[in-house]
């Protein structure tokens, strides 16, 4: 069995990809330059600082007419909807107004206003009822991971990390270190993979003054002090659905109607506050 482990600077974080088989080294080196080469198309597609991708000219052109959209943009968009259905409107992804303000997005100087209801998606068409700004950082990482994954062959064993976003092909008894909240700690809490993906929010790395969560109902952002994890069937979910897990206190229908747990960790201490594991 050979080991390649490779590391690449791609959607706003490091993405590291492992990958173990009974193959020669040129086959790792091209089985990981094919799931490097689904996440950075992935991001071609779906970033909101180049004005070129695709999610950009929906932003500036979605209200006008409908859109052509990939394969790829149908899925997260679908799924999107799907959630903010799901959680009666506490996730949405016409957030970006209020991640530009805080300078978290850069600004495209456009007037909008809604919500989710506004975005309609009719087969590979893609129409907003009115100006708006969506951003898909809350879930196009996720899925460009199971999508990395998916070009790998089956029988290698696989493991996908974006900035806390992770997937493993072969979870099962595995365990992962989840950071502590606290700003500056080193602490790492070991906890038991329970699902192929998990993905962690947590204010690792913004100012204080500064949030990339944002209720959907007040549109103000949100300050919070624990560390939320979402063990799900694919990666798009565990990274959607840590979102919901922050946002609504009454989590759990919406988790559990998908087959995801999530682990929260307080800032104060290193005990989780909900979780249906035992810390390892």
């Amino acid at each position: 069995m050979n080991t390649l482990t490779r590391c690449k600077p791609l959607l706003g974080t490091y993405v590291e990809i492992s990958i173990t088989a009974d193959i020669d080294n040129q086959a790792l080196l091209e089985m990981s330059s094919a799931a490097f080469a689904e996440i950075e198309q992935i991001q071609q597609l779906m970033g909101f600082h180049d004005p070129d991708t695709e999610l950009s000219q929906l932003n500036r052109k979605a209200h006008l007419k409908p859109c052509h959209v990939s394969p790829h943009m149908v899925k997260v968009i679908s799924q999107a909807l799907e959630l903010s259905e799901l959680s009666k409107g506490v996730f949405d992804i016409t957030i970006a107004p209020e991640l530009i303000k805080q300078g978290l997005l850069p600004d495209v100087h456009q007037q909008v206003s809604g919500n989710w209801r506004d975005i309609q998606l009719e087969g590979d068409q893609v129409y907003f009822k009115q100006p708006i700004l969506i951003d898909l950082g809350g879930i196009a990482k996720g899925y460009s991971v199971d999508c990395a994954l998916a070009v790998c062959d089956r029988e290698a064993d696989i493991v996908i990390n974006a900035g806390g976003d992770l997937r493993m092909s072969h979870w099962q008894n595995q365990q992962i270190a989840i950071r502590h909240p606290e700003l500056g700690s080193s602490e790492l809490i070991n906890v038991q993979m329970q699902n192929t993906a998990l993905a962690t929010s947590a204010p690792y790395f913004i100012e204080e003054e500064k949030s990339a969560m944002i209720c959907p109902f007040t549109r103000q952002p949100v300050n919070y002090q624990q560390s939320v994890s979402v063990f799900a069937p694919s990666c798009m979910l565990a990274d959607a659905l840590t979102k919901v897990a922050v946002l609504e206190p009454h989590f759990e229908p919406v988790l559990q109607a998908l087959g995801a747990e999530a682990l929260v960790i307080n800032y104060s201490s290193s005990q989780t506050i909900r979780s249906d594991y035992a810390l390892a």
